[in-house]
């Protein structure tokens, strides 16, 4: 862990109340973020936060009625738009919830109505974990250079506390990634996600 790592812990655990031992970091990286880091490798601060906070709290979102979350689908799916991306139907999420991203562009509109439902079912029972979330926070924080992306680990950490002093927000991707990779997805548990069998 860097020199600065122990601090930047110690100020995140205190403004989450959270009042247990520091734990160390992880030793591995999850799958799942490795994953997302290779198929959309210029991410930005912004980018990996949302990724890991949709992982460990959830879609980020108040739970809305299964009939407008369904006419917020097909409107998203009105504007999509061509990804630079080939999209897997399902993404895994690192975390510990077992969350995928569902990207519209790889799942048929036809089965819209169970993947609103899904969204509902996930926002209304995930349980957060903002404790556990500030610790990977900080432990990605270690491993910035092996995952080769384009901003350092004090970049990194400075966004960290931020967003740790603002009570841990869910955030927009950031333009360059909009831009770049088009995203449309919504955040389901994987076991509400049945994907149709290939053709």
């Amino acid at each position: 862990m860097r020199p600065g790592s122990r601090a930047f812990l110690s100020i995140a655990l205190a403004l989450t109340s959270c009042r247990q031992a520091e734990l160390p970091p992880t030793e591995g990286l999850d799958a799942a973020l490795e994953g997302a880091v290779a198929r959309t490798p210029e991410m930005e601060p912004a980018d990996l936060y949302k990724l890991l906070h949709q992982g460990w709290l959830g879609p980020g979102h108040m739970a809305p009625s299964v009939e407008t979350a369904r006419r917020y689908l097909d409107e998203e799916r009105s504007r999509l738009a061509s990804s630079r991306n080939p999209e897997p139907g399902l993404e895994d999420l690192p975390g510990p919830h077992g969350l995928v991203r569902v990207h519209l562009q790889a799942w048929p509109a036809e089965r819209d109505d169970m993947l609103a439902s899904a969204f509902v079912i996930t926002a209304e029972t995930i349980v957060p974990d903002s404790q556990s979330f500030v610790r990977e926070l900080d432990s990605v924080g270690g491993h910035l250079e092996r995952l080769k992306l384009p901003f350092d680990e004090d970049t990194w950490r400075a966004f960290v506390v931020a967003r740790v002093a603002d009570g841990l927000p869910a955030v927009h991707h950031s333009d360059s990634y909009r831009m770049r990779y088009s995203p449309a997805y919504r955040v389901v548990f994987r076991s509400l996600a049945r994907q149709p069998p290939q053709e």
